[in-house]
């Protein structure tokens, strides 16, 4: 009897182990969230005087109804100039109070990474939207990547590119004068402007991708990204991934359509290149697919 008793008893253990691991993502995240509140409680006062937005990423906000237009109203004075004292405010991912800065001459200081280094919580979840290139990468693997896109950077590399800037916007502004006053959504067009732009120096014209059909693309992921960044902080990667929130399906969904239309472009590149037995660098792919590494050979 003793026996079965001691038996039983270890098999109740395993039971409601069992039946209570499924919870414990759910207790942790509830324990981080609330260190989390603690922190940004304790410390907000730091930034009380500054106007506030709100947000998990606040500038994504603006891709919500009327989030241009509150943007706005916070940054730019009563004669339309963007203040240089407008900052925002809200909080981290980790509960840091986090500020976005709207003064250019402080951009020299916010890029030195010895200062100003990059948070591994946010570019771990940015991975996702934009991959593990230069933006993402740090040390070693930024420096490899760093010297091999020097050449791309050249005067001559870029001259092409304010008149292929200038001509978009050209079209955008008799796209504008089209609509007669009518209220119309910025980030919309302004996104697939600057998608057509990318397209134009990056990929060589819009036969090898369409800007209408990537933008609607790029709106919902970053709209998705937002709760997709909590989510991922919360709970890690893997059981972000696990998890069905709708938010989730929207941002890897849209990003994997994305990378597919970026891939075909790709390839369709590689082709042309191949078949013309052309090494001209036309545009900044070509280039790309010429870069070498001077020790190994390796391409970026």
């Amino acid at each position: 009897i003793p026996h079965f008793s001691f038996f039983v008893s270890m098999w109740g253990y395993v039971v409601s182990g069992l039946v209570l691991l499924p919870l414990l993502p759910v207790f942790v995240a509830f324990v981080k969230i609330f260190f989390f509140f603690i922190k940004y409680q304790t410390q907000k006062h730091w930034y009380k005087q500054l106007p506030r937005y709100e947000g998990t990423f606040p500038m994504l906000s603006i891709f919500l109804p009327d989030g241009v237009k509150k943007m706005f109203g916070l940054i730019v004075d009563k004669e339309g100039n963007v203040r240089e004292d407008a900052y925002f405010i809200g909080s981290h991912l980790d509960g840091t109070p986090t500020c976005l800065v709207a003064d250019a001459a402080l951009f020299k200081d916010l890029f030195i990474e010895e200062k100003f280094p990059k948070l591994e919580l946010i570019y771990s979840s940015l991975e996702e939207l934009l991959g593990n290139g230069l933006v993402l990468s740090t040390g070693s693997l930024w420096k490899r990547q760093r010297k091999l896109l020097n050449p791309l950077f050249h005067y001559s590399k870029l001259k092409q590119m304010p008149s292929i800037m200038a001509a978009r916007v050209d079209s955008l502004c008799k796209k504008l004068h089209t609509f007669n006053g009518k209220e119309v959504k910025a980030t919309s067009l302004f996104g697939t402007m600057t998608l057509e732009i990318v397209i134009d120096c990056v990929f060589g014209g819009p036969r090898y991708l369409d800007a209408e059909k990537m933008g609607p693309l790029w709106e919902e992921a970053n709209i998705a990204f937002n709760n997709y960044a909590l989510t991922y902080f919360i709970l890690g990667d893997k059981l972000n991934r696990m998890t069905p929130f709708p938010w989730n399906y929207k941002l890897l969904h849209s990003m994997k359509k994305v990378r597919g239309m970026v891939e075909n472009a790709i390839e369709m590149k590689r082709q042309e290149l191949q078949s013309h037995d052309n090494s001209e660098d036309t545009d900044i792919l070509a280039s790309l697919m010429s870069v070498r590494d001077e020790n190994t050979g390796e391409g970026i």
